[in-house]
Protein backbone atom coordinates (compact mmCIF):
# COMPACT_ATOMS: atom_id res chain seq x y z
CA UNK A 1 0.00 0.00 0.00
CA UNK A 2 1.47 3.40 -0.98
CA UNK A 3 1.61 6.32 1.45
CA UNK A 4 -1.19 8.03 -0.53
CA UNK A 5 -3.39 4.95 -0.24
CA UNK A 6 -2.69 4.62 3.49
CA UNK A 7 -4.15 8.07 4.16
CA UNK A 8 -7.76 8.19 5.28
CA UNK A 9 -9.84 9.31 2.31
CA UNK A 10 -12.35 11.10 4.50
CA UNK A 11 -9.59 13.28 6.00
CA UNK A 12 -8.47 14.33 2.54
CA UNK A 13 -12.07 15.13 1.67
CA UNK A 14 -12.52 17.19 4.82
CA UNK A 15 -9.32 19.17 4.22
CA UNK A 16 -10.10 19.70 0.55
CA UNK A 17 -13.58 20.97 1.43
CA UNK A 18 -12.27 23.36 4.08
CA UNK A 19 -9.55 24.70 1.78
CA UNK A 20 -12.06 25.14 -1.05
CA UNK A 21 -14.46 27.12 1.17
CA UNK A 22 -11.67 29.34 2.49
CA UNK A 23 -10.23 30.03 -0.97
CA UNK A 24 -13.67 30.65 -2.45
CA UNK A 25 -14.64 33.08 0.31
CA UNK A 26 -11.37 35.02 -0.02
CA UNK A 27 -11.57 35.15 -3.80
CA UNK A 28 -15.23 36.18 -3.76
CA UNK A 29 -14.36 39.07 -1.43
CA UNK A 30 -11.43 40.13 -3.61
CA UNK A 31 -13.65 40.23 -6.71
CA UNK A 32 -16.51 42.24 -5.17
CA UNK A 33 -14.96 45.65 -5.99
CA UNK A 34 -14.68 44.55 -9.63
CA UNK A 35 -18.31 43.34 -9.77
CA UNK A 36 -17.27 39.90 -11.01
CA UNK A 37 -18.08 36.39 -9.85
CA UNK A 38 -15.39 33.71 -9.65
CA UNK A 39 -16.66 31.92 -12.79
CA UNK A 40 -16.70 35.23 -14.71
CA UNK A 41 -13.15 36.00 -13.57
CA UNK A 42 -11.92 32.54 -14.59
CA UNK A 43 -13.56 32.89 -18.01
CA UNK A 44 -11.95 36.29 -18.58
CA UNK A 45 -8.60 34.91 -17.42
CA UNK A 46 -8.77 32.14 -20.01
CA UNK A 47 -9.55 34.66 -22.74
CA UNK A 48 -6.66 36.84 -21.58
CA UNK A 49 -4.26 33.88 -21.64
CA UNK A 50 -5.51 32.15 -24.79
CA UNK A 51 -7.22 34.79 -26.92
CA UNK A 52 -10.63 34.34 -28.50
CA UNK A 53 -12.03 30.83 -28.63
CA UNK A 54 -15.12 28.78 -29.22
CA UNK A 55 -17.69 28.65 -26.48
CA UNK A 56 -17.30 24.86 -26.33
CA UNK A 57 -13.54 25.19 -25.77
CA UNK A 58 -14.13 27.61 -22.89
CA UNK A 59 -16.54 25.11 -21.32
CA UNK A 60 -13.88 22.40 -21.64
CA UNK A 61 -11.11 24.57 -20.14
CA UNK A 62 -13.29 25.62 -17.21
CA UNK A 63 -14.69 22.12 -16.69
CA UNK A 64 -18.33 23.17 -16.93
CA UNK A 65 -21.26 22.58 -19.27
CA UNK A 66 -21.80 24.86 -22.28
CA UNK A 67 -25.09 26.32 -20.92
CA UNK A 68 -23.19 27.79 -17.94
CA UNK A 69 -20.67 29.38 -20.31
CA UNK A 70 -23.54 30.82 -22.35
CA UNK A 71 -24.98 32.35 -19.16
CA UNK A 72 -21.58 33.76 -18.14
CA UNK A 73 -21.01 35.17 -21.62
CA UNK A 74 -24.47 36.80 -21.53
CA UNK A 75 -23.58 38.49 -18.23
CA UNK A 76 -20.11 39.56 -19.37
CA UNK A 77 -21.47 40.81 -22.68
CA UNK A 78 -23.89 43.11 -20.80
CA UNK A 79 -20.89 44.46 -18.86
CA UNK A 80 -19.03 45.15 -22.11
CA UNK A 81 -16.32 42.61 -21.29
CA UNK A 82 -16.80 40.05 -24.07
CA UNK A 83 -18.00 39.92 -27.65
CA UNK A 84 -19.67 36.92 -29.26
CA UNK A 85 -19.34 36.29 -32.98
CA UNK A 86 -20.22 33.49 -35.37
CA UNK A 87 -17.53 31.01 -36.31
CA UNK A 88 -16.85 31.53 -40.03
CA UNK A 89 -16.35 27.78 -40.54
CA UNK A 90 -19.20 26.45 -38.36
CA UNK A 91 -22.12 28.92 -38.29
CA UNK A 92 -23.61 27.11 -35.27
CA UNK A 93 -20.51 27.70 -33.13
CA UNK A 94 -19.84 30.96 -31.31
CA UNK A 95 -16.45 32.59 -30.86
CA UNK A 96 -15.97 34.46 -27.58
CA UNK A 97 -13.49 37.32 -27.40
CA UNK A 98 -12.53 39.50 -24.47
CA UNK A 99 -12.76 43.23 -25.06
CA UNK A 100 -9.92 45.68 -24.37
CA UNK A 101 -11.85 46.70 -21.25
CA UNK A 102 -11.81 43.07 -20.09
CA UNK A 103 -8.09 42.61 -20.71
CA UNK A 104 -7.31 45.76 -18.70
CA UNK A 105 -9.60 44.52 -15.93
CA UNK A 106 -7.85 41.13 -15.79
CA UNK A 107 -4.49 42.91 -15.45
CA UNK A 108 -5.92 45.11 -12.70
CA UNK A 109 -7.49 42.22 -10.77
CA UNK A 110 -4.46 39.89 -10.75
CA UNK A 111 -2.39 41.85 -8.17
CA UNK A 112 -5.46 42.15 -5.92
CA UNK A 113 -6.12 38.41 -6.07
CA UNK A 114 -2.44 37.58 -5.48
CA UNK A 115 -2.36 39.92 -2.47
CA UNK A 116 -5.52 38.27 -1.13
CA UNK A 117 -4.05 34.77 -1.54
CA UNK A 118 -0.59 35.63 -0.16
CA UNK A 119 -1.48 35.13 3.54
CA UNK A 120 -3.14 31.82 2.73
CA UNK A 121 0.00 30.59 0.99
CA UNK A 122 2.34 31.69 3.81
CA UNK A 123 4.95 29.03 4.53
CA UNK A 124 4.33 27.18 1.26
CA UNK A 125 7.40 27.08 -0.95
CA UNK A 126 7.30 27.51 -4.72
CA UNK A 127 8.28 23.84 -5.07
CA UNK A 128 5.46 22.72 -2.75
CA UNK A 129 2.96 24.82 -4.69
CA UNK A 130 4.14 23.37 -8.01
CA UNK A 131 3.79 19.86 -6.52
CA UNK A 132 0.26 20.69 -5.38
CA UNK A 133 -0.63 21.88 -8.89
CA UNK A 134 0.94 18.72 -10.32
CA UNK A 135 -1.21 16.55 -8.03
CA UNK A 136 -4.37 18.41 -9.08
CA UNK A 137 -3.46 18.03 -12.76
CA UNK A 138 -2.82 14.30 -12.25
CA UNK A 139 -6.19 13.82 -10.57
CA UNK A 140 -7.94 15.56 -13.48
CA UNK A 141 -5.93 13.55 -16.02
CA UNK A 142 -6.58 10.26 -14.19
CA UNK A 143 -10.31 10.96 -14.05
CA UNK A 144 -10.41 11.06 -17.85
CA UNK A 145 -8.44 7.81 -18.22
CA UNK A 146 -10.40 4.69 -19.24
Amino acid sequence: MTSVQSQKAYNAGILQGKAYRILTAQLTSALIPFKLSIPEWKLLGQLADNGSMKLARLADLLGVEAPLITSLVDSLEKKGLVKRTEDKVDKRAKIIQGTKKAMKLVEKIEPTVQATMKPLLHGITEKEFRSYMHVLEAIVKNSAAP
